[in-house]
């Protein structure tokens, strides 16, 4: 009888290609036409972002959008007032 529970092994079908190297990840997926995302994050914790300008990033070779929005704060993270 084996062991069950925390700290039993556990067999798994795809563990072989993994640790042989012949795992296939979404970053090797490559598409016709296929673009990427890059988020930036402000440096400044609870800063107020009154503008951002974006033209910059729009005259790089390649980048075919630059999306400026203002993410509104949650109620769980908004600080409560005294």
């Amino acid at each position: 009888m084996g062991v069950e529970g925390i700290g039993a092994s556990v067999v798994r079908k795809e563990d072989r290609r993994f640790i042989t190297g012949k795992g296939r990840y979404v970053d090797d997926i490559k598409l016709q036409g296929m673009t990427h995302a890059h988020f930036v994050r402000s440096p400044h914790a609870h800063a107020k972002v009154k503008s951002i300008d974006s033209s910059a990033a729009m005259k790089m070779p390649g980048v075919v959008a630059a999306a400026r929005t203002h993410m509104p704060r949650s109620r769980a993270s908004t600080p409560r007032r005294r």
